[in-house]
Parts: C-alpha cells; sequence; structure tokens
C-alpha cells in the first residue's frame, strides 16, 4: 500500500514537471516545437498509468464495468482485514498476489516515465531554457 501511494506521488510529481516543461517548450524563443510530441506522448503515458494504478473513474462513475485496478485490489484487501482478528481469506491472499504482479509492471512504467521527463528536461537545459520548478542541474555555476 505504501509502495502504491509512493507510486502516485512520482506520478502527480512528474506530471506537475511536465506542466512547467510544456509552458517553458510553449514560450521560450529557443525551443523546438517537436518537442510537444514528446510532451503528448508522456503525458498520455501518465494518463495510462493512473488507470492502471487507481481504475477509471469517469467510466465507473457512469455505471459502465471497468478493469479493477492494482490499487481497488490493495485497498479491497486491506478494508476486509482492518478490523479482523482471523487470518486473511485466500481469496484476498489470491487478490494481494495479482495486485504484486500488477504492481511490478506499473512500477516499470512509471520508471520510464520518469526518465523520459528527465530526458526532456535535459533538451531544455541544453537549449539554455530558464528554470523550471525540480528541474535538475539547471546551472552549474
Amino acid at each position: 500500500r505504501r509502495q502504491l501511494r509512493g507510486s502516485d506521488k512520482i506520478l502527480d510529481e512528474m506530471q506537475n514537471r511536465l506542466k512547467f516543461v510544456k509552458s517553458a517548450i510553449q514560450q521560450y524563443p529557443q525551443t523546438e516545437l517537436s518537442w510537444m510530441t514528446e510532451v503528448k506522448k508522456i503525458e498520455g503515458a501518465i494518463h495510462d498509468a493512473q488507470i492502471d494504478m487507481w481504475g477509471d473513474w469517469h467510466k465507473s462513475k457512469r455505471d459502465v464495468e471497468t478493469k479493477t485496478s492494482v490499487g481497488n485490489r490493495i485497498e479491497t484487501v486491506v478494508y476486509q482485514c482492518w478490523y479482523s482478528t482471523s487470518n486473511p481469506t485466500t481469496t484476498q491472499k489470491d487478490q494481494y498476489k495479482i495486485a504484486q504482479e500488477l504492481y511490478a509492471d506499473l512500477k516499470k512504467e512509471i520508471e520510464s516515465i520518469k526518465a523520459s521527463v528527465e530526458n526532456l528536461e535535459a533538451k531544455l537545459n541544453n537549449a539554455g531554457v530558464p528554470y523550471t520548478p525540480a528541474r535538475p542541474n539547471f546551472k552549474e555555476d
């Protein structure tokens, strides 16, 4: 549960950093607008990762059946075990095992997103684009 929530915070941070990178690309004169295609690709990957993590609430809000997400599986097991004094059931153990397998794939996806954002920020550094929040190695001197 802690790892999942930490990964969610990483995604939120990447989304926030990407927002500033996107603005810098649009407003600074020496940037290549082709970088916007990378931004759109990363935004789509973040959206897909958030749906894999917590489910598609747009669909579920409208009573459309959706795939069970990693977060839903974990939070359901936690909720069912919270005040229970008995051992976890076989179903709960199975749900947790499935969630672990899905989270391993999700974690790789999040690391890929993080690397893409950092790569884009490195391009901004090389182009001399002014500072954006949380961008590493902006100015060494």
